[in-house]
């Protein structure tokens, strides 16, 4: 399923997918508007690596933002 930016909460575990391949994440933290205020961000912790990614999905232009989805969808 999937799921935006804005309604993903902290601790929310998401993945990201795209080109055949899914990444795991938990949200760190609450989704914020973002500093132009034109889009939602949240940061997100890979389940992999621990890195800490940033996610941006634009209001005006939402389909070039993160493919963000509930659960894995290539496996």
């Amino acid at each position: 399923m999937t799921i935006k930016i804005h309604q993903l909460r902290e601790g929310d575990t998401f993945f990201e997918c795209d080109y055949g391949v899914s990444v795991e994440y938990t949200a760190k933290g609450n989704p914020f508007r973002a500093e132009n205020d034109m889009g939602w961000a949240i940061m997100g912790i890979c389940a992999q690596s621990d890195e800490e990614t940033y996610f941006y999905s634009s209001d005006k232009y939402p389909h070039y933002g993160p493919k963000l989805y509930l659960d894995e969808q290539y496996g």
